[in-house]
């Protein structure tokens, strides 16, 4: 859900059945729905990889915090 509220807010509408059928990579024929599905699936992917600590040890660029 919070890739579904993430990209609405953006302005990216994607129903939640969608996002679920990228998952599983049964993707629309609709040409704007599939690149909806992707960008889903892609920011999950992202999501997962710093829920697992990717970022972990890294800077963030604008963390004032570091010189």
């Amino acid at each position: 859900m919070n890739c579904y509220y993430s990209n609405l807010i953006e302005g990216h509408d994607t129903h939640p059945i969608y996002i679920e059928r990228a998952l599983k990579n049964d993707y629309s024929q609709d040409i704007r729905k599939r690149d909806l599905q992707i960008e889903a699936k892609a920011h999950i992917a992202v999501q997962t990889w710093i829920d697992s600590g990717g970022l972990k040890g890294r800077r963030c660029p604008y963390d004032r915090r570091y010189p």
